[in-house]
C-alpha cells in the first residue's frame, strides 16, 4: 500500500530542542502535581539517538502527557500507522497512547485509545509496539497523545518514550471473504476471491494478491495483472471446481 507521511509531524525521537526550553521541540507538555518531565540522555535510558522522553510519577491520581503541537492533516478513510519504542520502571505501569481527531475547523471531535497496556511492559530494555486506526469520516486533523501518567491508573512510576512515527497508508478494495478455485465451462481453472458484491480472477492458482475494487491494478506487488468481474455485470460463467 501507498505510504503517506504526515506533514508536520516532526521529532518522534525528541532530539531538537531549538529554543533551549527543555521541551522537545513539535511537542507540549503537560504534568500533574508530583509527576516531572525530562528529555533523558543517559545511554541506557535512550533507545536511538542521544534522548528520549522520560516522566517520573509518584503521585497516583496525577496527570502528565505529551502532545504533539500542529495541527496534523489527515486523510478521512485511510489508515493510521504508529510505531513507537518505550519502557517502563514497572512493568503494570499504565502505558498509554491516544489520538485526538479535529474536524477542518479544528475542533476536537474525539479522542480514541490507539494502544494501552497495564502488565508485561518492558522494563529492562526498549520495546516496539505499533497500532493501526481507521481515520475518521469528519476528521481532517491529528493530534498524537503519549501519556507519561494516567490519573486513572494507581500505579507510579517511570516511563520512557522515543522513536515514534506516523504515517498514513491507502485502504483498497473490500476485505476478502472469499477464495477458491473455479472452472470455466471450458474447463480452464482459475482462482476467484473477492466479496459477494465482486470477484476477482488470478492467472495464478498460487497467488493470494487481489486489485482494489476500483479495478486499479496490483494491491501488492507490481507487475501482476489480474482481471476484475462485478457480479451483476459479467457474462462469464463460473461453477466451483471439484
Amino acid at each position: 500500500r501507498q505510504t503517506y507521511p504526515i506533514v508536520g509531524f516532526i521529532n518522534g525521537g525528541f532530539e531538537l530542542d531549538d529554543d533551549l526550553d527543555s521541551v522537545p521541540d513539535g511537542w507540549a507538555v503537560t504534568v500533574g502535581a508530583n509527576i516531572t518531565f525530562s528529555r533523558e540522555t543517559d545511554a541506557d535510558e535512550v533507545a536511538t539517538g542521544s534522548y528520549s522522553a522520560k516522566f517520573v510519577s509518584t503521585n497516583a491520581a496525577a496527570e502528565g502527557y505529551l502532545l504533539s503541537e500542529s495541527f496534523l492533516p489527515v486523510t478521512a478513510g485511510r489508515t493510521l500507522e504508529l510505531a513507537w519504542n518505550f519502557k517502563v520502571s514497572d512493568a503494570t505501569f499504565k502505558a498509554l497512547v491516544e489520538v485526538v481527531w479535529y474536524d477542518s475547523a479544528q475542533a476536537s471531535i474525539d479522542t480514541v485509545t490507539a494502544y494501552s497496556s497495564t502488565s508485561g511492559n518492558p522494563t529492562a530494555d526498549y520495546e516496539s509496539r505499533q497500532a493501526t486506526l481507521t481515520i475518521p469520516s469528519t476528521a481532517a486533523y491529528a493530534k498524537l497523545k503519549l501519556w507519561g501518567k494516567d490519573g486513572l491508573h494507581a500505579v507510579t512510576g517511570t516511563i520512557w518514550w522515543d522513536d515514534v512515527t506516523m504515517v498514513e497508508k491507502e485502504n483498497f478494495g473490500d476485505p476478502i471473504l472469499l477464495l477458491h478455485q473455479a472452472k470455466r465451462p471450458n474447463g480452464q481453472m482459475a482462482i476467484i476471491a473477492g466479496t459477494e458484491e465482486r470477484l476477482y480472477r488470478y492467472r495464478s492458482a498460487g497467488d493470494g494478491l487481489y486489485v482494489d475494487e476500483e479495478g486499479g491494478g496490483p494491491y501488492v506487488e507490481d507487475g501482476y495483472v489480474a482481471t476484475d468481474y462485478v457480479l451483476e455485470d459479467t457474462d462469464t460463467e463460473y461453477v466451483e471446481a471439484d
